[in-house]
């Protein structure tokens, strides 16, 4: 900031940059999966935030910290900089709404409005201030219209907030089932015990009776394999790309120790959280300890065929197995 004045300002332009087209990708993804005005389908958007994968928060996590930064077209108000703001806010506002997660909800909001009036306080003599008097409460205004509009219309939404008691008591149980699966050493109290040994701690003490699927790559000969030993249902995802009305024909091989063992495999359309347009076939054991061969085709018939525009097919589609 010593060298360039305007930092400031290049990082807040940054910064609404992002937003921009994070708001821009979660409108192709809704495009795509749902229909942008759909509030009513169980589907949470990702907006290629990668760690949605694993059921983070991350987007609405971004989206809140981010939303202040359209304070940056406060700087220097022009129409055409109003324009854009509020064009981003909007789009932001519409991804913020379409995440459906409630402290999503309570960030984006409490940031705002804790830098709406952050910024009213600061520029309260001059031009600035009465820009910020009138642009910042249309800005919030839509943000939370667009929330309680969603909120009251869709039966999803509606549904999270009635489940807000619930939902809470749910997790307030995972955490204390967590903490006492911890050893109770001073040790554990102050530092844990390891960055990532949950899964390898859940396995090991198997609370409630339950424990995770395990999966290691094996050695038979000169094959190598992937041994899976069953538990709490798993899926195992692989990206894999192809052609429409096409016939894929799967082939594997497949041991059970009791004969009794079963593989399913589904191809669907999906980007990183949720599978739609799927087909499937499963594999059936029936010799003990004894590999078995199996094959099957899979068609890929139907899938893209509510693309919107050419070039949003391959843009747009992931396909998974």
């Amino acid at each position: 900031m010593r060298a360039h004045g305007d930092a400031m300002v290049w990082l807040g332009a940054g910064m609404a940059a992002g937003l921009a087209l994070v708001a821009t990708a979660v409108i192709v993804e809704r495009a795509l999966f749902t229909g942008i005005f759909d509030f009513t389908t169980d589907y949470r958007i990702v907006g290629m935030f990668s760690g949605m994968n694993v059921g983070g928060g991350y987007i609405g996590a971004y989206r809140a910290m981010a939303l202040p930064f359209l304070l940056v077209f406060m700087v220097r108000p022009r129409a055409l900089s109003l324009v854009a703001m509020f064009g981003i806010a909007m789009g932001a506002g519409y991804a913020l709404v379409v995440t459906f997660a409630r402290t999503a909800y309570a960030a984006g909001l409490l940031s705002m409005l804790t830098a709406g009036l952050g910024w009213a306080w600061a520029g309260r003599r001059g031009r600035t201030a009465t820009f910020a008097l009138l642009a910042l409460p249309t800005l919030v205004v839509l943000l939370v219209g667009g929330i309680v509009m969603s909120a009251f219309s869709s039966g999803f939404m509606a549904g999270r907030f009635r489940q807000v008691v619930p939902d809470l008591a749910d997790r307030e149980a995972n955490w204390t089932g967590g903490m006492a699966l911890r050893d109770g050493s001073l040790a554990t109290a102050l530092l844990g015990m390891g960055l990532g040994t949950y899964p390898r701690i859940i396995l090991a003490r198997k609370p409630g009776g339950s424990f995770p699927t395990n999966f290691v790559v094996g050695q038979d000969g000169g094959y190598r394999f992937l041994s899976l030993r069953a538990g709490l249902p798993t899926y195992f995802g692989q990206k894999v790309p192809v052609q429409p009305d096409q016939q894929y024909r799967l082939f594997l091989a497949l041991r059970s120790p009791d004969g009794k063992g079963a593989l399913g495999v589904i191809l669907c359309e999906k980007l990183l959280l949720y599978s739609a347009n799927c087909r499937e076939t499963t594999f059936r054991s029936r010799i003990p300890g004894t590999w078995e061969d199996f094959g099957a085709a899979i068609s890929s018939s139907g899938l893209d065929e509510d693309a919107i525009l050419g070039w949003l097919k391959t843009a747009g589609r992931i396909v998974s197995v």
